[in-house]
């Protein structure tokens, strides 16, 4: 037997018998080596984990900054495009600009609305012909510093606008908005400062300007309250803006026009990593505890993924809760002025015209309405995404549906010299069950893109059927698709050429809907062509039919009923001037005493003074909200006890949320904009039914 004594000074001395003396010997050493290298490497795996956690966190944090940075500048770049790209901006720009339009439609605009700080116009030679600051015209001058700053961006347009040829000798091209995503800098503050021409909208056929077009220049201020916002977005701690261009700190560079760093924003980085180097400490003390080590970063990993997955739901909700919004805005803010265009388009129809003028006006509306059908397509691909579009099987007729739907568009085929044709055999005719909606959908969106590309020849619409229910075929004579652009046709925003939006307009989303939507109803939409030959889209359907005889179907409700024959006290809210017009010629054929008040507040004081029958109700409103308005109201109508006066929202938001909490807010219907007068006057007729009479409310009250 072999015993030892630690000596003070260390040295380990064996007393006893000597045999296995040297084995002991290199036991020990062995040990102490390989004690001391499990520690060192597991203490080398615990730093290198905890640097490695610390570079990704703040790797990931330097990511969400720039993306954030990067969407703020998109932002900035598409609400300047908005009013930037306008038929009448560029024949206001061919005039010389009024100062006053300007201000109304540039500064006062996107501050209201967009929250831009500061606007430019200028000429292309770099003079500043207007400028706003915060929503408010100011001099020029005053804002010296900035369009000192701003002026590399303004030259750099001006420079890529006058290097634009011009094909085959004639007229100037209209130039496409160029968009600049840049950082400026003043000696007080930093801006993100977005710079492009004016230009005409697509499809533009008026006067051009041979000389360069007009320069807009908007900006964002980055001031605190701005930092804060950015910071509270991205979960980042103490994120501020350093107006020195360099240092050693975690920072994103904010860059010039050229490249050059201006500014930057930096911020504490989370160090995640330590928590790793702490909990380990106890792994030093012996090896073994090594298993332990290893569960613990086995343990600490399984965490730091399920942090991960926790903030990619978090981005993930916030993203989706972001383009949600966008689609509530854009929707409202192109549906406000369309509703100003269709809505005086119908009343003018109702007057006396000449063919000419009716000529006009029949094309007017219809612009409009493809406009209306471009924004309700971004809707529905928003819907199918959130899974809140649903399908409706009933009853419907093929042949009406398909000949109603094909003979749309003989305007469109007469105009191009071409031959449409309705392939439908007599024992596919009479009830079919299925959305007969939908199907409409998807067959208006096939025939329109065949006579789009189709020049010479014929489109061909062919009913067959199949072992499920229905195909129905497409096709036409037109140029045909390569097979790589057929591999990716049915994407979302995809052309079959890059100048295919140029030439023929369309927002590249009818084909993903149309599949999307046959695939919802257990379908399916397939594509087959030969370049130079046609092509043939089919839709497959599993449709079922219905008995021989046609189904009792109930009578649509009349247009305007008894509630409407009687005078009637109408009282409407609404903020916007040209909708306001629109609203009071849409209902003068009632003859209706008609009382219009343009904020919410003044809904409720109207109401008061003239107790109306009924209340026409736009949401997005100064001083006070529609739906703020109806609240009030309905808690005065329940204190007095008075009987509810119907409120019909009049509104462009038309998501499924926002109609939703407008009837939990008390209102009796919604009518969307652009607004119809048939939809208007059946809203109308439906509340008022079972509504008590004047008398009877004045009884009440």
């Amino acid at each position: 037997m072999i015993r030892g004594r630690l000596r003070p000074g260390g040295e380990l001395r064996l007393v006893g018998r000597p045999e296995g003396g040297r084995a002991a010997i290199g036991i020990v050493p062995l040990a102490i080596m390989a004690a001391f290298v499990v520690l060192v490497s597991a203490g080398g795996l615990v730093l290198h984990a905890e640097r490695s956690v610390n570079d990704l966190t703040q790797s990931r944090e330097a990511g969400l900054l720039d993306q954030g940075v990067k969407r703020r500048l998109a932002r900035l770049n598409s609400d300047t495009a908005y009013i930037a790209i306008w038929n009448d901006a560029y024949r206001q720009a061919m005039a010389g600009f009024d100062r006053t339009w300007l201000h109304e439609n540039f500064g006062e605009y996107l501050h209201r609305h967009m929250g831009h700080n500061i606007t430019l116009v200028a000429r292309p030679q770099g003079e500043v012909i207007y400028a706003s600051l915060d929503g408010e015209p100011v001099s020029p001058s005053s804002l010296s510093a900035f369009i000192t700053a701003a002026g590399p961006l303004m030259a750099a347009v001006a420079k890529e606008t006058a290097r634009t040829p011009q094909p085959g000798g004639g007229p100037a091209r209209v130039i496409d908005y160029h968009d600049r995503r840049s950082a400026i800098r003043t000696p007080s503050m930093t801006y993100l400062a977005i710079a492009g021409n004016v230009a005409p909208e697509p499809g533009y056929r008026g006067p051009v300007d041979p000389e360069s077009p007009y320069i807009v220049v908007s900006a964002l201020r980055m001031d605190r309250a701005f930092i804060a916002d950015l910071g509270a977005d991205y979960g980042l701690r103490d994120l501020r803006l350093d107006p020195a261009p360099l240092g050693n700190e975690t920072a994103l560079a904010l860059r010039g026009l050229s490249g050059q760093p201006l500014a930057r924003l930096i911020w504490t980085p989370l160090r995640p990593g330590q928590k790793v180097l702490v909990g380990a400490r106890g792994t030093f003390v012996s090896v073994g505890i090594c298993l332990l080590i290893l569960i613990t970063l086995l343990m600490l990993r399984i965490r730091a993924v399920a942090r991960n997955l926790a903030q990619a739901a978090v981005a993930a909700r916030a993203a989706d809760q972001a383009k949600s919004q966008f689609l509530a805005n854009m929707s409202h803010e192109i549906r406000t002025p369309l509703n100003a265009v269709l809505g005086m388009a119908q009343v003018m129809a109702g007057d006396e015209l000449s063919p000419h003028q009716r000529d006009r006006l029949s094309l007017i509306g219809e612009a409009g309405q493809v406009l209306l059908g471009v924004l309700n397509d971004v809707l529905d691909l928003s819907r199918i995404e959130a899974g809140q579009l649903t399908i409706n099987a009933a009853p419907f007729e093929l042949d009406s549906l398909v000949s109603s739907t094909v003979n749309g568009f003989e305007g469109q085929a007469a105009a191009k010299g071409l031959e449409v044709q309705i392939l439908l055999p007599a024992d596919l005719t009479g009830w079919w069950r299925g959305d007969a909606q939908r199907i409409r959908q998807i067959l208006s969106n096939l025939v329109s893109n065949a006579l789009k590309f189709t020049e010479v020849g014929r489109v061909s619409v062919m009913v067959s059927p199949t072992a499920q229910g229905l195909s129905i075929s497409v096709v036409d004579t037109g140029p045909g698709i390569e097979a790589q652009v057929l591999a990716g046709l049915f994407g979302r925003f995809a052309q079959a050429d890059e100048s295919s939006t140029r030439r023929h307009g369309g927002a590249g989303l009818g084909l993903a809907i149309s599949r999307e939507l046959a695939e919802l109803m257990g379908g399916g939409l397939t594509a087959a062509s030969t370049p130079g030959e046609g092509s043939c889209f089919t839709l497959d359907l599993p449709l079922a039919r219905v008995l021989d005889q046609a189904p009792t179907l109930s009578p649509p409700p009349p247009v305007q009923s008894a509630a409407l024959d009687r005078p009637l006290r109408i009282l409407a809210a609404e903020d916007n001037a040209a909708n306001r017009r629109v609203l009071a010629a849409l209902l003068e054929p009632l003859g209706a005493e008609l009382t219009l008040v343009c904020d919410g507040r003044a809904m409720v004081e109207a109401w008061r003074q003239t107790r109306p029958d009924i209340i026409l109700a736009d949401i997005q409103m100064p001083e006070m909200n529609g739906l703020e308005a109806t609240r009030a109201i309905r808690t005065l109508e329940q204190a007095r006890g008075d009987a509810p006066v119907p409120i019909i929202a009049l509104t462009a938001n038309v998501m499924t949320d926002q109609i939703h909490s407008y009837r939990q807010g008390g209102m009796t219907g919604h009518v969307a904009k652009p607004i119809q007068i048939a939809e208007l006057l059946a809203a109308m007729s439906e509340a008022l039914e079972g509504a008590p009479e004047p008398e009877a409310v004045r009884a009440a009250g």
